[in-house]
């Protein structure tokens, strides 16, 4: 893998997005600081944004405690913001804008934007892969998602689950997606979508022409829990694996 300080890449922002998450936000964060401590990116420089949307749980404590700990652990700059849009999309969004704000004295073509979830853990390599990519030449990056800790109950959902998925050629994911700035802003940002605001800011990239890279090396960890925050999230989506006949 290429160094990073000698590539395209100068700058990478994460955004968090969360709605009352304190189940998972904890486990989110160390997996994150993680990824953030690796050798491939910590020359450069290095910003969270954790999005609390309409959170009435302890995850901003939680955020807070991370935040404090992050500077020291891995030199990362962590910044948490509220809103009260119960929107996924204008979560996102807001993240972004708050990462351009920061990053304003860089060349937007060498900032990186990723985004995860508040349920997930990404891998170690995750921010590592994706600033490779970067170097060499993505506008965009879209990456898998795992389901490891599936109910006992549940694990015939979990094979009708895995089957189909792996069957996809190009899933894409907001918990597990990196865009090039300046490409980002071109193509309008993330949609103010309470649902699928992922899959429509992957439409303007295709639309535009853009050169993403569709990556299996780095799967993101997330729950599979049915209480859905994004109304035909992907929540709901396992939730069809549950009635016979909706899906193969």
């Amino acid at each position: 893998m290429r160094a990073s300080a000698s590539g395209r890449t100068r700058a990478v922002g994460v955004v968090i997005p969360a709605n009352n998450e304190e189940r998972y936000l904890h486990a989110s964060f160390m997996a994150l600081e993680e990824s953030l401590r690796q050798p491939s990116v910590r020359g450069l420089r290095r910003h969270v944004v954790v999005v609390l949307d309409s959170c009435e749980d302890r995850s901003r404590s939680i955020a807070e405690h991370w935040r404090k700990r992050a500077v020291t652990t891995a030199a990362c700059e962590v910044t948490i913001v509220d809103c009260d849009e119960l929107n996924v999309g204008r979560a996102r969004a807001l993240g972004c804008d708050v990462l351009l704000g920061h990053f304003h004295t860089y060349e937007l073509d060498g900032v990186w934007l990723a985004t995860s979830d508040a349920d997930s853990r990404v891998p170690a390599h995750w921010l590592s892969v994706q600033v490779n990519a970067h170097d060499h030449g993505a506008d965009a990056w879209a990456g898998r998602i795992a389901i490891t800790e599936w109910p006992r109950h549940r694990v015939p959902i979990a094979a009708r689950w895995q089957r189909a998925y792996d069957a996809e050629s190009r899933p894409v994911h907001g918990a597990s997606f990196g865009v090039n700035a300046q490409v980002y802003l071109d193509v309008g940002g993330f949609p103010p979508l309470r649902t699928s605001e992922d899959r429509g800011l992957h439409g303007a990239l295709v639309a535009r022409g853009a050169n993403i890279h569709y990556d299996s090396l780095a799967p993101v960890v997330t729950s599979a829990r049915r209480t859905a925050r994004a109304p035909e999230g992907f929540a709901a989506a396992l939730t069809l694996y549950e009635v016979p006949g909706t899906c193969a």
